[in-house]
């Protein structure tokens, strides 16, 4: 579920570099998949939040790579996604995904409708906003638990207690917001947990 940021690392913006210069770096999921006995090949979905580059960085092995990291694998997003990171106005974009990324998702990609199941006990949630087709997903646990991924809909905690506050990287603010909102009203059903993956150390809350 996303592809993270990759063998690189991404500057982070910020308004005063002075006070806020940060960088992402990753690289370590083929690491991770191999203490768990898998190799790329074994993977045959990859869901995919949305398409900015901190998340579909290891779709290649690097940003001049042509070929795919999971060879097997199929690309599912929500609806809209692909399209909109095909116009040349935003293939420029700082965030957007490389032309190789965009090329190897679109070659085995399927969209996702809200309310969609693209694998047995998952759930499509979109909730759009920060990119037009961002999804969250909805896995089913055991005894009526559940867990919502979800992705960059919210990137702190306190969006969760505030979530009509305004995040700088949302495409549309607006959408952004209810989306939040939409998101805060399924947390307070029971026996639900959130995966925020840009949470800072509390990744997974119970909400």
């Amino acid at each position: 579920m996303d592809a993270g940021i990759g063998p690189q690392t991404i500057a982070t913006p910020s308004p005063d570099p002075a006070i806020l210069a940060g960088a992402m770096t990753g690289g370590e999921l083929l690491e991770s998949l191999a203490t768990v006995g898998l190799v790329p090949s074994d993977i045959d979905a990859v869901l995919l939040s949305h398409l900015h580059t901190d998340h579909v960085g290891w779709i290649t092995p690097g940003d001049t790579h042509t070929q795919a990291t999971f060879p097997n694998a199929e690309y599912l997003m929500g609806e809209n996604e692909f399209a909109f990171w095909g116009r040349a106005e935003n293939a420029s974009r700082l965030s957007a995904p490389t032309k190789q990324q965009y090329d190897v998702i679109g070659s085995r990609r399927r969209d996702l409708r809200n309310g969609d199941s693209p694998l047995p006990g998952i759930t499509a949630l979109l909730t759009p906003g920060h990119t037009p087709g961002h999804t969250s997903f909805i896995l089913d646990g055991a005894n009526g638990e559940r867990a919502i991924v979800i992705g960059d809909a919210m990137h702190t905690t306190a969006e969760m207690a505030h979530p009509c506050m305004c995040w700088t990287g949302d495409l549309d603010p607006q959408t952004a917001i209810a989306s939040r909102r939409a998101l805060v009203a399924e947390f307070a059903k029971p026996r639900t947990y959130a995966v925020g993956p840009h949470f800072t150390r509390t990744v997974f809350q119970d909400a």
